[in-house]
């Protein structure tokens, strides 16, 4: 796991060394144990290796440069120092992520006739290149961003994983095209200019929508897609468009398996990706919320982690906070045994860390969860831990997240299947104790696109509502299609796919990668293995959502492996902070009004300055929960005064 970047000059007529040498420092923190710069050109006696001293002393004309900052996990030792090449150097890589099945494809391309000299992933991965070409992909088991240097071919090509959990963006200016893991690398570059892009404001502001591929909050800063490769032939005049490599319709396995079946199955792939993901030779820890999830990446992890790593790491608070999951960690603890080290995330904490946060992540989000997640790396660091296993990724597979029900229910009325409607609609009422009006008017809801459902609740949900956004940024917003996804299998499964693939989930694995980055920790996410999410995306909404209960196959599969008590949990908090009591009272209170009362952001010409001070007030009485509204205006301001002003 790295922070790695890269320059190409697309005339071939070079470019400043020094550049790569300050985006190389800005991401220091990804790779804390090296860093190594490689330079360049169209035949391989000109290309070599160097470190920043040397780099800072080279004089030449290489056309493209790529740098790397190393965080060790696999093979510690100095075979690891990238850019690395191979083939005499006519083939060079940068490469951060993990492919986790390496030891396999080594062993095939053995097979094959290949020899090895590293006991790194690394290797392998621009070996299966050589041998397989851009086909390699489909081998990898994996989470990556990485950019080889083809001498062969005489071109860039650069990758990203299936689905985007290792980022890579890019930005082009003139004869200049630049990439990197993270955008603020890019914005150290002195030809990269600091624009927001206003229609991603206004998605945000408008539809709390924190991550599209589309663009970045950055004007010119893009994203290589989830899924998609780029090929930049050299002396090329433009960036070809990006190509897709992977789509999860191709992959999808055919047939109908009884509960059983799908459970037995559902068992073996996560215990499979489970394993994979505990290859290091570093210590390896687990994250614990207490929700289903990350219970049981915890309790399927736990025979296979060595005794110094029996570790895990919460976010918990006082009894007061009726989302405290306290209680659901303490019975996983007392289950496995394993050790918990917790962190107590206060209001005064977030004041203090809140500009760093804000840095760490590049891009505005969505609440001060992202708070909680921070504190979790930054203890797991302090307690000797490198690895983390995290649950991110199941609730976007299998609706664990309760708004699903009315679009599981709009399903059925879409096929006419009115008794089954009436029997799910019933055993759900009755597990949750939903009123029938509001059930109802759910349930049609559930009829409409993600994007009618946020504007929905916007109008009707007063702590949600979008009043305080300045009327220009809601026209924008108005004008902007919600992003296309390809459309597969039931109404829940193509719901859900839309949440997985563009639309929820890509915003959290964002703060996965640069919380556990900015701790210099590797997060691993074992739902995330491409064999288990296509199993799952293959099963009917009936296997996903059942009298009540989400998840069914999941807890079918983890009968007897986690506690009954987490197991039949019927209630669905997620990963939450009480910011609505943070933003209620004092110091946090005052230090939103200190910033949001200025003449700095009154100017901006965002926010209702006045209107949100009613969000504000209406949200300390008490009248409405206004924590996820107050927590967007005030990041996109403290996001203006960081990045762009």
């Amino acid at each position: 796991m790295c922070g790695i970047a890269g320059i190409m000059n697309l005339h071939g007529k070079g470019f400043e060394y020094q550049e790569l040498a300050i985006m190389a420092d800005t991401l220091s923190h990804r790779g804390p144990d090296g860093e190594g710069f490689a330079l360049l050109s169209e035949k391989f006696q000109e290309c070599r290796f160097c470190s920043a001293y040397e780099l800072a002393n080279q004089k030449g004309g290489a056309y493209c440069g790529f740098a790397h900052r190393r965080l060790s996990i696999i093979d510690l030792s100095d075979d690891g120092i990238q850019p690395m090449s191979y083939d005499d150097g006519r083939l060079w890589i940068t490469f951060n992520g993990e492919i986790f099945n390496y030891i396999e494809l080594r062993k095939e391309l053995e097979t094959l006739g290949r020899h090895f000299h590293t006991a790194t992933d690394t290797e392998v991965l621009i070996q299966a290149y050589e041998e397989w070409g851009i086909d390699c992909l489909h081998k990898f088991n994996g989470m990556w961003a990485f950019a080889i240097w083809d001498l062969h071919k005489q071109r860039l090509f650069i990758s990203r994983d299936r689905f985007g959990i290792k980022p890579l963006y890019y930005v082009k200016y003139g004869d200049k095209f630049a990439f990197a893991s993270e955008p603020k690398a890019l914005l150290k570059l002195p030809w990269v200019k600091k624009i927001p892009h206003e229609k991603a404001i206004a998605d945000y502001l408008v539809h709390s929508r924190e991550d599209c591929f589309r663009w970045t909050f950055f004007e010119g800063i893009k994203q290589i897609e989830p899924g998609h490769f780029l090929l930049i032939p050299f002396g090329t005049t433009e960036i070809p468009d990006q190509k897709r490599w992977w789509n999860i319709e191709n992959t999808l396995p055919s047939g109908e398996l009884s509960d059983n079946e799908a459970a037995e199955i559902f068992h073996d792939l996560f215990e499979s990706s489970v394993r994979l993901r505990l290859r290091s030779d570093v210590p390896v820890g687990t994250c614990l919320s207490g929700g289903l999830d990350s219970s049981a990446v915890v309790c399927a992890a736990r025979p296979w982690l060595s005794p110094e790593n029996q570790k895990s790491y919460s976010a918990v608070y006082n009894s007061t906070f009726e989302l405290d999951e306290t209680t659901y960690i303490d019975e996983i603890v007392k289950d496995t045994g394993i050790k918990n080290f917790r962190v107590f995330p206060d209001s005064e904490g977030l004041i203090e860390d809140i500009e760093q946060l804000i840095y760490v992540q590049d891009e505005p989000f969505g609440s001060t969860s992202q708070y909680a997640q921070y504190k979790v790396f930054q203890l797991a660091r302090e307690t000797g831990t490198t690895v983390t296993l995290d649950g991110q990724g199941a609730d976007e597979e299998l609706a664990g997240y309760h708004y699903f029900f009315p679009v599981h229910f709009a399903g059925y009325l879409r096929r006419l299947r009115f008794i089954k409607f009436i029997s799910e609609f019933n055993a759900y009422r009755n597990k949750t104790g939903a009123e029938l009006s509001t059930s109802m008017f759910s349930t049609m809801a559930g009829l409409l696109s993600h994007r009618s459902m946020i504007r929905l609740a916007n109008r009707y949900d007063k702590g949600r509502g979008i009043s305080w956004v300045n009327q220009r940024i809601v026209q924008n917003a108005r004008s902007i299609e919600a992003p296309q996804v390809h459309e597969f299998g039931d109404w829940l499964n193509r719901r859900l796919y839309e949440i997985f693939s563009v639309s929820g989930l890509p915003a959290l694995l964002r703060y996965e990668d640069r919380n556990s980055m900015a701790c210099s920790i590797e997060a691993r996410l074992p739902f995330m293995d491409h064999r288990l999410v296509s199993f799952i995306f293959s099963l009917p909404a009936e296997q996903k959502i059942r009298k009540g209960m989400t998840k069914h196959v999941m807890r079918g599969a983890l009968k007897g492996i986690i506690p009954e008590r987490i197991r039949t949990r019927t209630d669905k908090i997620g990963f939450a902070t009480p910011e609505n009591n943070w933003f209620a009272q004092e110091p946090m209170l005052s230090y939103i009004k200190q910033i949001m009362n200025s003449r700095i952001t009154r100017n901006r010409g965002l926010i209702d300055c006045d209107k949100f001070s009613e969000l504000l007030n209406a949200n300390k009485e008490g009248r409405i929960n206004g924590g996820r509204a107050i927590w967007r205006a005030v990041n996109i301001e403290l996001w203006f005064r960081k990045f762009i002003d």
